[in-house]
């Protein structure tokens, strides 16, 4: 899937290259994460060296990519990546995750005094 470079605001970029590994032709690079709406991530990889102009979509929900190579080693390859892919969008997320809480509970106490939920 082809991203154009006006929608490119609503993503985020994770590395991928050295946090997940597989198959020995295969490098995972980059995932690109909404920043809102579906759970879809974009996922580019290169395959022996070259990169490939198109990502495959992985589905955030379901745990598995919605697009797979025509070589069924390659496919296999890259549907085991799935869950480690997921690991790593989720390690990336968790700090964002972790201050809009503590931002939400200054917010609350604020509102209602002292008082902490």
């Amino acid at each position: 899937m082809k991203i154009e470079p006006s929608n490119l605001k609503s993503f985020r970029e994770v590395n991928l290259k050295g946090r997940v590994t597989g198959f020995k032709k295969l490098d995972w690079l980059t995932a690109r994460v909404p920043k809102r709406g579906l759970p879809l991530v974009v996922v580019n990889y290169s395959l022996d060296g070259k990169r490939q102009d198109l990502g495959l979509r992985l589905d955030l929900g379901k745990r598995v990519f919605l697009d797979s190579p025509d070589d069924p080693e390659l496919s296999k390859a890259v549907a085991t990546a799935a869950p480690e892919i997921i690991r790593v969008i989720g390690e990336t997320n968790a700090p964002r995750r972790t201050l809009r809480l503590k931002r939400f509970s200054r917010l609350v106490s604020a509102r209602h005094g002292a008082r902490r939920i």
